[in-house]
């Protein structure tokens, strides 16, 4: 049985330029949260938090928590208010903007590597572990495709180089199982390359990820209130019966 959730988190950045962009979406979702429960946010300055909070129907404290830091950054300001309150990493759910999935689309993982995204290797990095609950945001266009990162691969040679070492270093691991499991250095160096390559193929992208939404495209509205709808539903969810049933009901397509 999974733990009841007691903090959520919304990635982003406090710059005023970058508040209505895709990369900003974990904190347009927390907000989005906060005013279906009629909540407002207090800031903390010293701890570089903003933050607001409500009771379950266990009249437990549940946190909203919008660390206002430079998204790479933000782990710090998580691990310390986790530490201060008591909350252990199985006990929080990240919000978080994924250029690698549809815009529109929404994830939900229990664990696993930051896949590129500097915000999550933050609060790997500061948390000790990966094994915390998170949703990923579609923000990726419709035309992001394989192609786009075999032909970056391609030129990139240092990247490629890399691939090729770390192919090699995989065979001679992968005799056994259990020596690939007890090398660290080279699973390592696997997720090292992997967000190397996904660096190298989002660059063309960067604008697209900083631009604002543009709120007088139909269909982009429509997709970004569907993003809303399903964080807030997948909110309440967890909420009254548990990080299982929410998943379970994403999955099924019924949030």
């Amino acid at each position: 049985m999974s733990r009841q959730i007691k903090l959520f988190i919304g990635l982003g950045n406090p710059e005023k330029k970058l508040e209505n962009t895709r990369h900003n979406l974990g904190f347009i979702i927390l907000d989005e949260i906060a005013k279906s429960e009629n909540l407002s946010f207090n800031s903390n300055k010293i701890i570089n938090t903003s933050f607001a909070f409500l009771n379950s129907f266990n009249n437990d404290r549940i946190w909203l928590l919008k660390p206002m830091i430079s998204m790479n950054l933000s782990g710090g300001v998580i691990a310390f208010f986790m530490k201060y309150y008591g909350i252990d990493p199985d006990e929080i759910f990240i919000f978080y903007d994924d250029f690698s999935i549809q815009f529109g689309e929404c994830r939900i993982r229990t664990s696993g590597s930051s896949g590129g995204h500097n915000g999550i290797r933050s609060v790997i990095e500061h948390l000790h572990t990966n094994n915390f609950p998170r949703m990923k945001l579609g923000t990726g266009p419709e035309n992001l495709t394989a192609a786009l990162v075999a032909a970056q691969f391609k030129r990139d040679h240092s990247i490629r180089r890399q691939g090729e070492d770390l192919v090699a270093a995989l065979v001679a691991a992968v005799m056994t199982s259990a020596q690939f499991k007890r090398d660290h250095s080279i699973r390592r160096q696997g997720e090292d390359l992997v967000a190397a390559l996904v660096a190298a193929a989002m660059l063309p992208y960067a604008s697209f990820v900083l631009s604002e939404f543009n709120n007088k495209n139909n269909k982009e509205n429509e997709k970004i209130n569907l993003i809303k709808r399903t964080s807030i539903n997948v909110f309440k969810t967890i909420n009254m019966f548990g990080i299982d049933k929410a998943i379970y009901m994403l999955a099924n397509k019924k949030l």
